[in-house]
């Protein structure tokens, strides 16, 4: 006897999924990742640190041994009752959406941004607001606000500096937004590192902010996946109620601890991130033919005459960047992000016979 397969919910039938790509290629500029792997000296005192012995044990719910040394490296007086840690900041954006959107709520998302911010909305039956970004994509925040205001959303996210764009909206403007709304206004700082412009300071004073971070990008701790949010305890304390209690395995959370010991060696690997963005960008600003925007992240955004023949060409040379094509509302863009000098070379070698000097 044969049997029907049991449908999705509605809300997943309707939604594009986030494509993370397949196969890995050789040189990966198309997840935004840190390019640098661990030396062996920290990952040789990671190793003598993993709680092997308790790995019998659930982790500790609270992370509380992480969340205090995530405190002291952030700073303003955040404590660390003011901190939820997730399984990379997706999961908490997915924290955030159940807390805050049923069916109907709405959320407002300046567009192009992440993808997961509007797919997380949709499978939670709210109902998303795309506010379009200008040109240059920056957000005129006086016709955010205005729109904020008349649609009343009860959540609204800023990625800052912004994925895929690298743009960045004004710490002026973003308090200007958390003054002129009631919305729940979240400000996803993933790039932080790369701009050293933050929020954080501001969530003691406004109950209606929250802060993402994450350590997959500076911190060059993608393949962990840890990301955690700040705010003030009224907020905590309702998104502990959704968080699962179990959600960051005891590994991940010593990992984290120990790389926090670390903070001169991140830095020294952003400064040569950011050195090799502007080596890229220099020889990419040369080709004619293709419009390169400003950029306060780990990558950059890119206007060129085929994003899908430039993507196809280079993925066949095993070279990965992200395709934007017909995706948010904009057409024949991509981003790069930022490798090593080799890995650069070769893109900018390729990207010019690709489309031309």
């Amino acid at each position: 006897m044969e049997y029907a397969a049991i449908d999705v919910i509605d809300e997943v039938k309707k939604i594009q999924g986030y494509d993370a790509g397949g196969k890995r290629p050789d040189v990966m500029l198309d997840a935004n990742e840190n390019p640098y792997s661990l030396p062996i000296n920290i990952i040789d005192e990671i190793k003598s640190r993993i709680p092997y012995e308790k790995l019998n044990r659930y982790p500790d719910p609270r992370a509380y041994k992480l969340c205090s040394k995530i405190s002291d490296y952030v700073g303003y007086g955040i404590s660390g009752d003011m901190i939820i840690v997730g399984d990379g900041s997706d999961e908490l954006i997915n924290i955030i959406i159940s807390s805050y959107v049923g069916k109907g709520r709405k959320v407002l998302i300046p567009t192009p941004t992440f993808s997961v911010y509007s797919i997380y909305s949709k499978v939670n039956e709210g109902s998303v607001i795309l506010f379009n970004r200008d040109k240059d994509f920056n957000v005129d925040i006086d016709e955010m606000i205005d729109c904020i205001n008349k649609e009343k959303p009860e959540l609204v996210f800023l990625c800052n500096p912004n994925n895929p764009t690298g743009t960045l909206t004004d710490r002026e403007d973003i308090i200007k937004l958390l003054e002129s709304c009631k919305s729940m206004i979240v400000i996803d700082e993933a790039y932080f590192e790369f701009c050293n412009i933050t929020c954080v300071d501001l969530v003691k004073k406004y109950k209606n902010l929250i802060i993402l971070r994450t350590f997959s990008k500076s911190w060059g701790m993608a393949g962990i996946r840890l990301g955690y949010l700040i705010s003030n305890k009224g907020v905590i304390d309702e998104l502990l109620k959704v968080k699962p209690p179990y959600n960051v395995n005891s590994i991940t959370q010593e990992i984290g601890i120990t790389i926090l010991d670390h903070i001169e060696y991140m830095r020294k690997n952003t400064s040569s991130i950011l050195k090799e963005r502007d080596y890229i960008i220099r020889h990419l600003k040369s080709i004619d033919k293709i419009k390169v925007y400003d950029t306060y992240a780990n990558f950059i955004f890119l206007k060129v005459p085929d994003a899908d023949m430039l993507c196809r060409a280079l993925r066949d040379l095993s070279i990965g960047i992200r395709n934007f094509n017909n995706c948010q509302g904009i057409s024949n863009h991509v981003r790069v992000g930022v490798g090593q000098r080799h890995e650069n070379d070769q893109l900018i070698e390729k990207i010019k016979e690709l489309v031309g000097e």
